[in-house]
């Protein structure tokens, strides 16, 4: 039975982690783009708890007895769903985490020093949370990031149990949840990336069989990512089944290039007016489709160039419907930095690679 006034806080020394060696290949360019679009993945690890402090009128003395309680190291699994945006990356998380009860230290009950004791029973965590992410373009195979987490937690004390001093404590109860993630991933192929990550974990607002509680944990996790549908457009728009055969390069009426400003894919006044060019030759000669092709140079990685790519001929798409344009009869395509109107080495800042070419 557990005493009112009962107090649990769990307080964790901080780690210096190091990731594993097949994560840190710095300095090379990558073997494969990160993947962008939805994926679903998996991860696990370990949780490693330092020292809890327990504290309140366990005896019902009056006198605010505590100890010092240590848990053992405990797994950590869960699974993920979410899109990634190429900078950005936003999913939900389902988790469980365990760690087991190892001594209670330091005992002070009925105002008396009881030395250490052997603590028993065990603590089940199952959260769910929204996470977001910021990938950072290190022009390498490896690309670092940071994250938050918010959500809710169920948090249950199983069987605790401070031999020789009658306190135990069985129950759980649901709350608020946070954690701050820092780490690294690699893509393995085009759909396939790894990661491994720094996790810290906490809750508020608890009341465990009575007692008032927050539960914080650090761990370490790697973790695999499949991503689906790789190749799928930010407009989704795809070309029809059966489109037209492409006419040859002599028998365009027209080719319009508008250019973009470093890592960006905002219209320009100088685009404006192109893209509108385009748009009167369009139906002045009775166009029945229009091809997007947006480009990048590289200066980033190229998983974040594809994305750029796909974003600026995005943005040209809805430039030329807001002049009267049909949607259907526009196709948007990003070939990120593949097709560069000017070779340069992995890194340069190309003007005229930053484009989106139209084609009537």
């Amino acid at each position: 039975m557990v005493r009112r006034g009962f107090i649990t806080r769990f307080r964790l020394t901080p780690l210096v982690l190091a990731f594993p060696g097949l994560l840190c290949l710095g300095g090379h360019p990558a073997q494969a783009a990160d993947p962008i679009g939805p994926y679903v993945g998996l991860f696990g690890g370990v949780v490693i708890p330092q020292s809890e402090t327990w504290k309140g009128d366990i005896d019902d003395n009056g006198r605010g007895d505590r100890f010092d309680a240590s848990l053992n190291a405990g797994p950590l699994a869960g699974v993920v769903s979410g899109y990634d945006y190429g900078a950005w990356r936003f999913e939900i998380e389902g988790a469980y985490r365990r760690g087991g009860a190892d001594r209670a230290k330091k005992v002070q009950a009925d105002g008396f020093d009881r030395g250490t004791r052997d603590l028993g029973g065990h603590v089940n965590v199952w959260s769910v949370l929204a996470n977001g992410y910021y990938d950072f373009d290190a022009g390498t195979s490896v690309t670092p990031f940071v994250g938050i987490g918010l959500g809710v937690a169920s948090v249950s004390a199983k069987g605790l149990d401070v031999q020789g001093l009658g306190l135990s404590v069985d129950g759980s109860d649901a709350g608020f949840a946070y954690q701050g993630l820092a780490g690294v991933k690699m893509a393995l192929s085009a759909d396939l990336s790894v990661n491994a990550s720094y996790r810290y974990f906490g809750t508020a607002g608890l009341r465990i069989d009575g007692v008032k509680t927050t539960y914080h944990a650090q761990a370490l996790t790697a973790g695999l990512t499949y991503t689906l549908l790789s190749d799928i457009l930010p407009d989704f728009n795809p070309p029809p089944l059966n489109p037209p055969p492409k006419p040859s390069d002599a028998s365009f009426a027209r080719s319009y290039v508008v250019f973009f400003d470093w890592d960006s894919a905002a219209l320009s006044d100088e685009a404006r007016a192109i893209i509108a060019d385009a748009a009167k030759a369009a139906i002045s000669l009775g166009t029945a489709r229009i091809e997007l092709t947006g480009h990048a140079d590289r200066s980033g990685s190229a998983s974040y160039n594809l994305a750029l790519s796909n974003r600026r001929a995005a943005a040209v798409k809805q430039e030329l419907m807001g002049l009267g344009m049909a949607a259907h009869d526009i196709v948007a395509v990003g070939r990120g930095e593949t097709a560069p109107l000017v070779p340069t080495p992995d890194g340069v800042r190309e003007p005229q690679n930053r484009r989106v070419e139209i084609a009537l």
